[in-house]
């Protein structure tokens, strides 16, 4: 033992074997498990910034959706009252100009508590 030399048998070498082998059999699902967790970790930033752009599209719609019918607004209040005076006057035989449609676009917000962006600073769960 002095010199670090163990005599073995033949069965205690083969225990002595399965238990090294069981060791790093080990290590490989502890590898395993540190990448799967800094996988994990990395995919739930980035569905977090994907969900940030998805707001903000969905915010950009809803403008987008307002601005169009803003624009009805000012047509009907502004453009057509002048176009059917024209039309009154016999300034052109063409038929009467219709009015667009209002839309009404109804975005629906992220309300899943696991897919709204962390306050700069905070960690996620799974990082504590």
């Amino acid at each position: 033992m002095r010199n670090h030399v163990l005599i073995a048998t033949p069965t205690l070498l083969v225990a002595l074997l399965r238990s090294v082998a069981y060791g790093w059999q080990e290590e490989d699902v502890a590898a395993n498990a540190r990448e799967i967790s800094n996988t994990g970790r990395e995919l739930y930033d980035r569905l977090a910034k994907f969900v940030e752009h998805f707001q903000k599209i969905g915010a950009g719609l809803e403008r987008a959706g307002d601005s169009y019918n803003s624009a009805i607004g000012s047509l009907e209040r502004m453009v057509l009252p002048s176009s059917r005076k024209l039309k009154e006057l016999h300034a052109t035989t063409e038929p009467e100009i219709e009015s667009p449609v209002a839309i009404e676009i109804e975005t629906r917000s992220v309300t899943a508590p696991e897919l709204r962006r962390l306050p700069q600073g905070a960690t996620s769960p799974e990082r504590t």
